[in-house]
């Protein structure tokens, strides 16, 4: 037969089933095998940022699986020093932050409009907001000198009208717009402009190759003509990284009666719209359909004062206010 291996009488058998002990667990073969160790709770800034990804991806729904990815992008490579966003390598951590969004999702899913369901869900992040609020970032002054209009240096592309402007001196058109892009049929996904923003400031997607828009010229202001919500993605992107996202390039585009007034008799209505929000407002800033939140500023309407669409989370962002120092 076979030899058997030395054991001394001290050395309790592989499958000895001793009592289990408290700590422990007790595999399918009967073993004994110690308990992982539990992961400490989340600190008060990874409890922050859990809440605020945790509102963003209830809210978005199926897109919100997307955003979430959109986020841990940005710990590639800096999984040793993960910051607030450690719970997103925590297995432990992950679980709690699935329950806060299943408690969330129940908010949105209430009968009543998104942006009023939003509105509850900030009041109860209110108290979480204040345990720690990173400074959000003013508006910068501008990177380039203000009425700088600069042509392509592709002389083709300026005959057709491309050209670069300052990102912040292009306004929006449209009072309020939805936070989510038309249906993309090659994913069957449709995407964000948060998720798209935080891929921009992360680097996943280079600005590049956000589709350029058209703009169109309007009481001595470029307007956009068409992509308010791309325009709306770069000036969030600006406002947290204003070197890297100080200019756009856009095509000019005639003003035309569908922009200014619409066409009525084929039920199209005018493209210009942002009157709605003031007098003063002229296209500077624009609200989110789901959030009721701005973006372009920071302002104070109808009695309260807001921040900007998406700021709670992009301030969070690994490198995005380092960057805005340096500039």
């Amino acid at each position: 037969s076979a030899p058997q291996p030395f054991r001394s009488k001290a050395t309790p058998k592989p499958c000895a089933k001793p009592p289990p002990m408290k700590g422990s667990l007790r595999s399918a073969s009967g073993c004994v095998q110690p308990r992982p160790p539990a992961s400490p709770p989340p600190s008060v800034t990874e409890r922050r940022a859990m809440m605020v990804l945790a509102r963003h991806s209830a809210r978005l729904g199926a897109g919100g699986a997307a955003l979430e990815q959109a986020v841990k992008v940005a710990l590639w490579g800096k999984e040793d020093q993960p910051g607030c966003w450690g719970f997103l390598l925590s297995p432990q951590k992950m679980a709690e932050y699935r329950d806060e969004r299943r408690n969330f999702e129940k908010i949105y899913k209430s009968p009543g409009q998104k942006h009023q369901a939003d509105e509850r869900v900030r009041n109860l992040l209110g108290s979480e907001l204040i345990a720690w609020q990173p400074a959000i970032p003013r508006y910068p002054p501008p990177i380039i000198p203000k009425g700088w209009n600069r042509l392509a240096a592709d002389h083709s592309e300026a005959s057709r009208g491309i050209m670069e402007l300052p990102t912040h001196e292009v306004r929006f058109a449209h009072d309020t717009q939805s936070e989510i892009f038309a249906h993309n049929h090659e994913t069957g996904s449709k995407r964000t402009l948060l998720q798209l923003v935080v891929e921009l400031l992360v680097g996943s997607t280079p600005p590049e190759s956000v589709p350029m828009f058209d703009v169109c010229k309007h009481n001595g202001h470029w307007y956009c003509r068409s992509g308010n919500r791309r325009l709306a993605a770069m000036r969030l992107a600006q406002r947290f990284w204003p070197e890297r996202f100080g200019y756009i390039r856009v095509k000019a585009v005639a003003t035309d009666k569908i922009f200014l007034h619409g066409a009525p008799d084929r039920g199209k209505r005018p493209k210009l719209t942002t009157h709605q929000n003031g007098a003063n407002c002229e296209g500077q800033w624009m609200f989110i359909h789901e959030t009721g939140e701005p973006v372009g500023h920071s302002v104070e309407y109808m009695g309260w004062q807001t921040d900007e669409f998406g700021a709670d989370l992009l301030v969070l962002l690994p490198g995005v206010v380092e960057a805005y120092r340096r500039t």
